[in-house]
């Protein structure tokens, strides 16, 4: 009786990864031949097998029952196959010290997308991911940071070193990360002068209407309205009410650098009922008869 108690104490422990021998465990999954050949640069995680590997990821069901139903063959490369090795980095139960090992091999670390997937982990070490994340490159730390399935610690600490990275970066690494950045990076991004950044963030996909309507605040830069009048938001009514009321309350500032002609665009993407009723609420009188001038069919320039 002690002895079975001490066989079902030692495989309730499950897997360990002993960093010393790299010999796989035997059981479970069978070993495929050839494929030990690392992935490219641009391969990552979740790259897919080779036709001869198919058996493996034939439908999502079929590798759920391969991963969680059988002991798997924790190991590394070359011994382990490299299509089987991506697999395992999206393992959510690995052995302990098997990612740390993972993350040394000189072909990992060639790779930041297989990085990225060892940084996010859920059961990476802090001490690792805090290693990890500052040799990743920008589109990587932006993927982490918009990946839901990663380890909430590993999206604020990427989000951290994005904004620590914005300050010191080139205007063509920021044109790279505006287009590609998370939230909480908007508000840095928008206040840059340059309109080649600018344009760049307004192409986000991630950027919506309603966030968009909550920069555009006064005073509003030249910058920032010549970038919004070459953009897909100029077709967008309540985006274009916002800019029409940004640039009123800006007009009536201090510090202005816009002129009236920065308005033309937005009050001729207006239909002519909504032209009016931003008449309503120009309190500057230039751009309020102007608007309400092109409100009217019969002095529409258009018309």
């Amino acid at each position: 009786n002690t002895a079975a108690r001490k066989k079902r104490s030692k495989k309730a422990d499950g897997p360990v990864w002993n960093r010393e021998d790299h010999a796989p465990f035997r059981t479970g999954i069978v070993r495929q031949q050839g494929h030990s050949r690392a992935p490219s640069r641009r391969e990552g995680a979740s790259s897919a097998a080779p036709a001869q590997n198919r058996k493996f990821n034939t439908h999502e069901t079929s590798l759920t029952q391969i991963v969680h139903n059988c002991r798997v063959e924790w190991t590394l490369p070359p011994q382990l196959p490299w299509p089987q090795f991506l697999r395992l980095l999206r393992h959510p139960s690995p052995p302990k010290d098997w990612l740390e090992a993972a993350a040394e091999l000189p072909d990992v670390q060639r790779r930041p997308a297989l990085l990225r997937w060892i940084a996010q982990h859920r059961k990476a070490s802090m001490h690792l991911r805090a290693g990890l994340l500052p040799s990743l490159s920008i589109k990587a730390l932006c993927d982490i940071s918009g990946d839901a399935s990663a380890h909430p610690q590993a999206r604020t600490m990427a989000n951290e070193r994005l904004l620590a990275r914005w300050g010191v970066i080139t205007t063509g690494e920021r044109r790279v990360l505006a287009l590609h950045a998370p939230r909480p990076l908007w508000a840095s991004i928008w206040r840059v002068r340059d309109q080649r950044i600018l344009e760049s963030f307004l192409q986000n996909p991630k950027l919506g209407h309603e966030p968009l309507q909550a920069l555009i605040q006064a005073p509003l830069g030249a910058p920032q309205a010549e970038a919004l009048t070459q953009s897909r938001w100029r077709e967008i009514i309540p985006v274009a009410h916002q800019v029409l009321w940004a640039m009123d309350q800006t007009f009536r500032g201090p510090d202005c650098s816009l002129v009236l002609g920065h308005a033309a665009p937005w009050i001729k993407a207006l239909p002519m009922e909504e032209r009016l009723l931003a008449s309503t609420r120009i309190a500057h009188p230039p751009l309020r008869k102007m608007t309400r001038a092109w409100a009217l069919p019969e002095t529409d320039p258009e018309g």
